[in-house]
């Protein structure tokens, strides 16, 4: 808890003391964007500042270093993230290219048997290389222009809203269409039916009925968990 609280801290500390020092409206913006693209490139080693977090025993390197060449996913180390939550089983990847990091939960291995583990594990990999939270970070960014523009009264203030809005709306869809390629990325690796059963489930691990849209949400950076598990059934079926 007290990590976490750390971590916490110095990240109010480093957005609230430029606001505090009166910058320029540009000034803001690129300190923005420098923030946004070095808290990605820090996430491996700030997580562990906020989140209790064990280095693997050999026995669960050797199994996950195995699972995660037959997904395709190349990272620098894994780390355990402890849980109390019994119900949570997840994995996610952070860092930059040349450092990444591969984060699992103590459960992950115990909940999904090899063949599930390696199919989220390939989802992991088609993220990285349909550069999903690239799409999102950066598309944020750009969205953010449009307010900053109305801030330093450059223009008027609810067009540039609305370009703003509109750039989001944007950049989420080009977000979906990100989770959307990875999820082919690990279809084509391992087949369709086994990443629409691995998430399948994660939903039952999490107690979740997986969510169903006919119309995509435009404010989502995800589509709806039921929606793709249909979509890969459907790919299986071809």
């Amino acid at each position: 808890m007290g990590r976490y609280i750390l971590g916490i801290t110095v990240l109010v500390t480093v957005v609230v003391a430029p606001l505090e020092a009166g910058l320029s409206s540009v000034a803001l913006l690129a300190l923005l964007a420098a923030f946004g693209i070095g808290v990605q490139v820090i996430a491996p080693w700030f997580i562990p500042l906020v989140r209790s977090v064990d280095t693997p025993d050999d026995q669960t390197t050797e199994t996950l270093n195995r699972l995660r060449e037959r997904a395709g996913l190349t990272v620098r180390d894994v780390r355990v993230l402890d849980t109390e939550q019994e119900g949570t089983a997840n994995v996610i990847v952070r860092g930059a290219p040349g450092y990444r990091r591969l984060f699992v939960t103590s459960t992950f291995l115990d909940v999904f048997d090899d063949e599930m583990a390696t199919a989220l594990l390939a989802v992991q990999a088609g993220r990285q290389e349909a550069r999903v939270r690239a799409r999102l970070i950066g598309g944020l960014l750009i969205a953010l222009v449009p307010v900053f523009a109305a801030l330093a009264d450059i223009g008027p203030l609810w067009p540039l809203v609305g370009a703003s809005l509109g750039l989001l709306v944007v950049t989420l869809w080009v977000t979906r269409r990100g989770v959307r390629a990875a999820d082919d990325y690990a279809a084509e690796g391992v087949g369709p039916d086994t990443v629409a059963d691995a998430l399948e489930r994660y939903a039952d691990v999490h107690d979740m009925e997986p969510p169903r849209r006919r119309l995509a949400n435009p404010f989502s950076k995800s589509p709806p968990l039921g929606n793709r598990i249909d979509r890969l059934r459907e790919q299986a079926g071809e």
